[in-house]
């Protein structure tokens, strides 16, 4: 799929997916800045997260990407990760508070292949935005983008769960999400720890089809 241009406050912005190319976790490219969060393990600091180089290259070899990046020239400047449900690894919304334990399941773990799942059903909830850039339709853009790029590759719907209220900025409510165009679900908490409440939200989508070749000859 093609990247897509947009201007924000008269700054290009690309939006594409995050490709073999680039991986979050990975040493960076030279000249290449990250202005969002979310890749430094938690509790050891470490960086590059080990973690997150061997996941975020598994689901991309597997699912062609497992994000979308919203770049500013050299700059990553927005972060939307997502991750098919029946994968075949259940791991935490958030992979930088993951506890080294389980550093051996990622290590370990064969992504399904896409042709296997009984459901076709990507998950996201997260979305890092640069703060300089934020409210500004860059989230959005990225969101319209995502269900854009799941159509071309025929998954089946998108879901996730969000806040009622969420003073996070990597964590959108879910008003956020029903404005991209995504039905409010049921309500249910993050887990037992966080009882604050929140919703499920989805979006079912009809796929691209493929032209029928037969009747072109």
């Amino acid at each position: 799929m093609k990247p897509k241009v947009i201007t924000v406050e008269d700054i290009p912005i690309v939006i594409r997916p995050m490709g073999t190319g680039y991986l979050m976790a990975d040493r960076e490219p030279n000249g290449v800045e990250v202005a969002v969060g979310c890749r430094v393990h938690a509790k050891s600091e470490q960086w590059p997260n080990p973690m997150y180089v061997t996941y975020y290259r598994k689901l991309t070899d597997a699912y062609r990407a497992c994000a979308i990046l919203a770049w500013q020239e050299q700059s990553v400047v927005g972060f939307l990760p997502f991750v098919p449900t029946e994968c075949g690894i259940n791991l935490p919304g958030c992979l930088h508070y993951i506890d080294e334990d389980d550093m051996a399941e990622v290590e370990t773990f064969s992504p399904i292949p896409k042709d296997h799942m009984k459901r076709r059903v990507l998950r996201t909830h997260c979305l890092s935005v640069k703060q300089a850039l934020r409210r500004k339709g860059l989230g959005s853009q990225m969101i319209r983008y995502l269900v854009a790029w799941a159509r071309v590759n025929e998954w089946q719907r998108i879901e996730g769960w969000a806040f009622e209220k969420s003073d996070f900025g990597w964590l959108p409510d879910i008003a956020f999400w029903e404005k991209c165009g995504f039905k409010r679900g049921k309500v249910r908490s993050w887990d037992e720890h966080i009882i604050d409440p929140g919703f499920e939200y989805h979006m079912d989508l009809q796929f691209a089809q493929q032209p029928d070749r037969t009747r072109l000859r």
